[in-house]
């Protein structure tokens, strides 16, 4: 039995991948999901060198926005930039995407975006 691949190919159960990809993004809710990955990437750009260093991105929970920090005295300090990070953050997906962020320590975590 073969395969097609490329436009247009369907799997295994007949189900034509690109349609099914399409109609998967057409189905949430606002898309930016899809454009945390660029956010991210973008994290020390977004916030500037200095503040990234130690806010560093956790991911998203609903529309709260996780950063970690590496210690207590840079909680401390973060505590003071919430309002900049969210503002910046929901500046760069260019819609009011997250509601709120939340500070935590890394305890071993690993920040997104980096190897």
């Amino acid at each position: 039995m073969e395969r097609r691949r490329g436009k247009g190919s369907t799997g295994a159960h007949g189900v034509d991948f690109q349609e099914a990809l399409r109609r998967f993004l057409a189905s949430r809710q606002d898309g930016a999901n899809f454009h945390l990955v660029s956010l991210w990437r973008a994290w020390p750009r977004i916030l500037g060198e200095e503040l990234a260093a130690l806010a560093l991105p956790l991911g998203a929970q609903e529309r709260v926005l996780l950063v970690g920090a590496e210690d207590n005295p840079s909680l401390s300090e973060l505590s003071f930039q919430v309002p900049f990070i969210l503002k910046q953050t929901n500046a760069f997906l260019r819609q009011d995407y997250f509601t709120g962020v939340k500070l935590e320590l890394l305890q071993g975590r690993r920040p997104l975006g980096r190897p």
